[in-house]
């Protein structure tokens, strides 16, 4: 990993949020870059913090890891939105 990293933001709403940070925490692939100080791991932290984040890409069939790169994943509630609508 060579620190390289996207941020995308998800959802009209925290539900939204919510549904993605769930999906990457069963899959197994939400990450603690341990450069950063938003430490999440749960949906509580991922609510402080407004983001989660993962690096691992992994084949839907297989389950194996076909590529990394850290995604920074977004509420629209994060001071970094820049949308025209802030929910």
């Amino acid at each position: 990993y060579d620190g390289h990293h996207i941020s995308l933001y998800v959802g009209d709403d925290m539900a939204d949020f919510a549904t993605a940070l769930k999906s990457c925490m069963d899959a197994g692939v939400v990450w603690v870059n341990p450069k950063y100080e938003d430490k999440v791991t749960n949906l509580n932290t991922a609510k402080k913090w407004n983001q989660f984040r993962f690096k691992d890409i992994l084949d839907l069939e297989t389950g194996k890891q076909v590529f990394e790169l850290e995604h920074e994943v977004r509420s629209v509630n994060h001071r970094g939105w820049t949308g025209l609508v802030r929910r």
